[in-house]
């Protein structure tokens, strides 16, 4: 319906119109020295109309024709980027590939094609890690922080992996303190925290850290329950304390974090420092709650070698 009304009045318009031009003689004079022109009345506007349009033609022609050398810059640039992108992208594949060589190629082609210089300096990274070509893994490291400060922290974790698999645990830990100061602590950081402690004989703190992943399950009951039972056997090994001390740490362990060798250790250590009466305490404790459980020769042939005098009750406790 109101597309019938706007034609109606179209029409309506254009009979008036021509209606009008019929009984319009009038004429314009255009006078230009030496030139004379007469224009019909009617078609004055028409003239003056489609002059209108040819002059904005020409200008628009004029300003495209000024504009062509920067849309053929920005198309080339364009392109590049374009370019520099599948690169990128390539480079990606081929990490996940195991293509590592390849990789570390195509990343820095797209870095230097003008790629997010951030993300192509962080695979450009891991590929130079995967390669063992350590050498080539800090400078991108560095590259990757300076080009994009949002990729510092992929690039502190990268690094730490790194020196840990360098055995350089100090390090390893200088880099994922400066990681948490600029991000928190995450799990993954946490984990890499665990094995530089690890690396560095830090058994309590590796213990610690066993127990918070554990708790929050980034890591399996398996395995902080392995990281649980080797840190207690070092602590122990290298207990420099009292005997008692000891037995009180060792009264302190949760049952499931105990183990058959730490048991052992405990009791050469508690003998160490002359307390065999502990030691073997603590040998026919274990021994008894084992008792329905499977045998061992060791701890039973530690028992009867302790020193003491009732050698012949220990021998009928065997």
């Amino acid at each position: 319906m109101k597309s019938l009304f706007w034609l109606i009045l179209l029409a309506a318009g254009a009979t008036a119109a021509a209606i009008g031009a019929l009984g319009n003689g009038g004429y314009a004079l255009l006078v230009l020295p030496p030139w004379r022109i007469e224009v019909s009345l009617n078609f004055l506007p028409i003239l003056l109309v489609a002059a209108f349009f040819a002059f904005h033609a020409v200008l628009r022609a004029y300003s495209l024709l000024r504009q062509l050398p920067t849309q053929a810059r920005n198309y080339q640039q364009h392109r590049q980027l374009l370019q520099s992108h599948q690169t990128l992208f390539l480079a990606n594949r081929l990490l996940f590939e195991g293509r590592v060589g390849q990789a570390l190629k195509k990343a820095s082609e797209a870095y230097l094609a003008g790629a997010p210089k951030g993300l192509a300096s962080l695979i450009a990274a891991r590929a130079a890690q995967r390669m063992r070509n350590r050498d080539l893994v800090e400078p991108w490291v560095e590259r990757a922080i300076k080009d994009d400060p949002d990729s510092a922290a992929a690039a502190l974790m990268l690094l730490a992996e790194t020196q840990i698999d360098q055995h350089r645990f100090e390090a390893a830990l200088q880099t994922l303190e400066k990681l948490q100061k600029s991000v928190g602590r995450h799990f993954a950081a946490q984990r890499l925290e665990m094995r530089a402690r690890q690396g560095l004989d830090d058994w309590h703190n590796a213990l610690r850290l066993a127990r918070q992943l554990e708790k929050r399950e980034a890591i399996t009951e398996q395995h902080a329950r392995t990281i649980q039972i080797k840190a207690h056997q070092e602590i122990v090994r290298r207990w420099e304390k009292d005997a008692s001390s000891l037995l009180t740490y060792l009264r302190k362990i949760p049952e499931d974090e105990k183990s058959p060798q730490l048991v052992q250790i405990a009791a050469v250590a508690l003998s160490q420092m002359a307390a065999d009466t502990a030691a073997e305490k603590l040998l026919e404790s274990w021994l008894d709650e084992q008792a329905d459980g499977p045998w061992h020769n060791e701890l039973v042939a530690l028992y009867g070698k302790l020193p003491g005098q009732d050698v012949t009750r220990r021998i009928a406790r065997a």
